[in-house]
């Protein structure tokens, strides 16, 4: 009997949602392939929240466009509920998201998705999952 392959599992940081919506590129992809169920996707709703916050004020996104992208993220991937990711599992170091580093490991995450020039690009890892920059 075959057996199917793990799907890979990318927690996937703002910063790729961000360049997914502004620049395109491989971040956008990632983003399709996510959508298409080719990959698997976690994020939280604490960083959907800030997505939201960061389109609005600083791509003066309207309210509902900025809604639009969290239907979006909602619908390519699974969000965690943070308080559910809290109970149990340590945090890591602070970053612009707290609490990627905590999703990538409740959910079992094959890598964690970011864009160069972040904090997390330069850990390179975390509890043995690989911090991934997506060119």
């Amino acid at each position: 009997m075959d057996q199917k392959p793990k799907s890979e599992i990318f927690a996937v940081d703002n910063s790729v949602f961000v360049a997914a919506l502004v620049n395109g590129g491989s971040a956008e992809e990632l983003v399709r392939f996510g959508m298409a169920g080719q990959v698997s996707l976690v994020t939280g709703k604490a960083m959907v929240l800030e997505l939201v916050r960061t389109m609005r004020t600083q791509f003066q996104f309207s309210e509902a466009a900025a809604a639009e992208v969290a239907n979006a993220v909602e619908d390519c991937a699974t969000v965690y509920d943070d308080a559910h990711a809290a109970n149990g599992v340590a945090a890591g170091p602070p970053i612009s998201a707290p609490s990627i580093l905590t999703i990538a490991k409740l959910a079992g995450a094959t890598a964690i998705a970011t864009m160069g020039g972040t904090k997390l690009e330069r850990m390179g890892t975390h509890d043995n999952i690989p911090i991934v920059t997506i060119a």
